[in-house]
């Protein structure tokens, strides 16, 4: 699970390790069910819900094992279950020889959104009409790999109708929908857009209330990897108008000048986001904030590079391999794995190789992988001299920070 080091509060702290903990479940019964229909889009979609206690309890919430959770089970695997809670559980599920991977993803209190009574109903039949889209983004959604194809599951959402009930006005499919997309997705970047009032103001800090379900979508992704928002699980339980980036004054127009280059690709690539300021940290205080902004801009300019030769670029997310790009098939059957550097002092460049050899090490295809630094100017021939022996490419822009020298 990500950490979350801003949620010092056990209640947050709670309901953060519970989605987490829904997700792995979600996960493993959709993994684990062969054939999904209608009814069992259903039940994945009750494995999200939760029910508010009726009294004050510690964290809000009631007992659902038996409500919710045994009945979705027994829909999804076709056997009795029959549980009232986690301990209950774990026996019948043994004895009705469910998957062990389903088995141990169930030992947590899972569901997190307090789904509207009114359609828990009527949104079985409406999955039961709109069957076959919603198993194609649910398929879709557990396979995810970029933003790019995240944002082209919003945008089939939005084409959906909305979930009607009885009397009174329809639900969008979104609130149904876009929980479970959460869950199914490996890398936990789909943000939950719902009525839920946190969702709602922060939709409205950002001026996308009332904007379609993939602009709002755009802006929601686009804080998730922003300091303290490691997933997309955190922008329902923090504080909105803390969570929003907001870049210097006088770096304003840089970072719209970015906007208007990449627009409307946001998000802006297959896999490699446009940095924000806060993405790096320099040893020197006085020289950090001008040191950043260029890491940023160098980092965008080498995605702009990379789109305009279409190439794959990636990024690094595990903790311990951080990579700035690794450009896919450059050269052909090779991968390039590059690190940006603010200046061209050699002792930034020695470390540079020295995360360079760290980050390769642990790549499966280590073997085809070439690494070079990307520096903002022509280096002297002492660093030249260096990334040679060590077999290193010397990249670097040339005066309009638009053209790549040896790229």
């Amino acid at each position: 699970m990500a950490k979350a080091p801003q949620l010092k509060n056990q209640f947050l702290r709670y309901w953060y390790e519970r989605r987490h903990d829904t997700a792995r479940f979600v996960q493993a019964c959709y993994d684990e069910v062969p054939t999904m229909s209608a009814a069992k889009l259903h039940a994945l979609c009750r494995l999200t819900w939760c029910n508010l206690a009726k009294k004050k309890t510690k964290f809000d919430v009631a007992e659902t094992t038996g409500s919710l959770v045994a009945p979705a089970l027994e829909e999804l695997f076709g056997k009795t279950i029959e549980a009232n809670s986690l301990e209950d559980l774990a026996i019948s599920l043994d004895e009705a020889g469910i998957p062990k991977v389903v088995r141990h993803a169930a030992g947590k209190k899972i569901g997190f959104v307090s789904f509207y009574n009114a359609y828990r109903n009527t949104s079985k039949q409406w999955l039961k009409t709109h069957e076959k889209a919603v198993l194609e983004l649910f398929a879709h959604a557990r396979q995810l790999k970029s933003d790019a194809a995240r944002r082209k599951l919003y945008e089939r959402i939005a084409t959906l109708p909305d979930i009607p009930r009885k009397k009174g006005g329809s639900l969008p499919a979104a609130n149904l929908l876009t929980p479970v997309i959460a869950c199914l997705d490996p890398q936990v970047r789909c943000p939950i857009i719902n009525s839920a009032p946190i969702v709602v103001e922060r939709l409205t800090v950002l001026g996308r209330l009332h904007a379609t379900l993939p602009k709002q979508f755009d802006g929601l992704v686009a804080l998730v990897g922003k300091p303290g928002v490691p997933d997309a699980f955190v922008l329902e339980l923090t504080d909105a108008k803390k969570s929003v980036y907001d870049p210097e004054s006088k770096e304003q127009a840089l970072f719209e000048a970015e906007e208007r280059l990449f627009e409307p690709a946001v998000p802006r690539s297959e896999s490699l986001p446009i940095k924000n300021e806060e993405d790096i940290k320099v040893v020197s205080d006085a020289l950090r904030t001008k040191h950043k902004q260029l890491h940023n801009r160098m980092t965008n300019r080498l995605l702009a590079v990379c789109q305009q030769k279409m190439l794959t670029v990636e990024e690094g997310r595990p903790p311990n391999c951080r990579f700035d790009a690794l450009v896919r098939n450059h050269p052909k059957g090779h991968d390039l794995l590059i690190e940006v550097k603010s200046t061209t002092e050699i002792a930034d460049v020695r470390l540079a190789v020295g995360q360079l050899l760290d980050y390769r090490r642990q790549l499966p295809k280590k073997a085809t992988t070439n690494i070079a630094v990307l520096l903002p100017n022509e280096p002297g021939e002492h660093v030249r001299a260096f990334l040679a022996d060590v077999k290193a490419r010397a990249l670097w822009f040339k005066k309009d920070l638009k053209t790549i020298q040896g790229f």
